[in-house]
Formats: structure tokens, C-alpha cells, sequence
């Protein structure tokens, strides 16, 4: 039994280059993060929970069908994602992959669980907005403040290379779902969930 648990464990961790991230960095404590201009609009992806921990969860934009790397989303993690307003999709990969659909304001943040679901041979994950009435709530504010802010380095963009065909074919897989569901059952961030209030100075009340 012991043998076929410690079996289980080797290829969970192996499933995305072992049980511990070494493909980001913690982000410099004082690097401050400025209120966004109009041009600008910025999702944070963070993970409340250490269910699941030893999996660790890429999320990818995925807009127009080309891929690329936003960053690997561990147990206590939070990443922050700048681009420009308007319509933009990413996905989150583990042994599935999902997609979200994100309508985004100018100057606005967002803000994105990426949560861990139990799977067969990993985990599953999926993405959860934050709603703006949400954003208020001691809840979400003792999540956000319990994660720590990492960002990417080489060895993260060379996973990704290395596992572009991979990700690829999920995305596939995550885009044909996407099709058949309803517009209720889709993933989707609407303009008004995000906020104008600088990334730093949301956190625990």
C-alpha cells in the first residue's frame, strides 16, 4: 500500500516539474505597484489554500488562440498581470485546463482565485472572480493579505517553452467545452468587478 502511495505522489509531483516551485521568485518587498493609468488594466491570480499544494497550477492568456505564459500560480501565491483594456481569455492548466473570459476596464484591477478540485491523478483547478461585491469582505481582503506576491524568472518561461505542445492541447480541450456551455456556466469577468484601488493597499482590514 505504502509503495502504491508513494507511486501516486512521484507522479504528482513529476506532472509539473516537481513538488516544489522552483519557477518563480518572490517579488521584492519593496517594489510598490502604482494606480494603473487608462491604458492599463491588471488581474491578480492568487491561490488561498494549501489543498493541493504539491501541484503546481500555470495560468496562460490564451487570447486569439496564441499561448502565453502569465505564470505558475502555487499553494500562498499571488501574481499580478498587466495588459490593456478590452476582451482578453486565459486558462488554467492541471490535469484539466478551464478558460475564463475577462471583460477588462481601463485603470481597473481584478482579482481571480485559481482553486485546487480533486482530480484523478492530480489536481483540477478552476478560476473563481472576485465580484465587486466581494471586494469589501473580510474574506477575500484575509485571503489576498495571506498569500505572498511572486513573480516569474527564466526557468518559469523555459517550462513553458518546453511544455508548449502540452498546454496546447488542453487548450484545445478547454476551448471546446468552453463552446458547448451556456453563457451561466461559463467563467467569465465583467467590467464592473474590478477596482481603482491600487493593488497595495488591498489586504487584510
Amino acid at each position: 500500500m505504502k509503495r502504491v502511495v508513494s507511486v501516486v505522489v512521484l507522479i504528482t509531483c513529476l506532472g509539473l516539474g516537481g513538488c516544489a516551485s522552483d519557477l518563480m521568485q518572490p517579488a521584492d518587498s519593496a517594489v510598490r505597484h502604482p494606480p494603473l493609468s487608462q491604458s492599463e488594466s491588471a488581474i491578480v491570480f492568487f491561490r488561498a489554500t494549501n489543498i493541493g499544494g504539491v501541484v503546481q497550477a500555470p495560468v496562460l492568456e490564451t487570447t486569439g488562440g496564441q499561448l502565453k505564459f502569465v505564470g505558475i500560480v502555487s499553494a500562498g501565491m499571488k501574481v499580478l498581470h498587466k495588459t490593456t483594456p478590452g476582451k482578453r481569455f486565459y486558462m488554467v492548466s492541471g490535469e484539466n485546463a478551464e478558460l475564463l473570459e475577462a471583460e477588462l476596464a481601463g485603470g481597473k484591477t481584478y482579482y481571480v482565485y485559481v482553486s485546487p478540485r480533486l482530480g484523478f491523478w492530480r489536481s483540477r483547478f478552476v478560476f473563481v472572480p472576485v465580484t465587486d461585491k466581494e471586494l469589501a469582505t473580510d474574506s477575500f481582503r484575509n485571503d489576498l493579505a495571506w498569500c505572498k506576491w511572486h513573480e516569474n524568472k527564466p526557468e518559469g518561461n523555459e517550462w513553458f517553452v518546453a511544455n508548449l505542445p502540452s498546454l496546447q492541447a488542453k487548450y484545445t480541450d478547454a476551448l471546446e467545452q468552453y463552446q458547448k456551455a451556456g453563457p451561466e456556466e461559463r467563467k467569465v469577468i465583467k467590467p464592473v468587478y474590478g477596482t481603482a484601488v491600487p493593488v497595495d493597499s488591498m489586504g487584510a482590514p
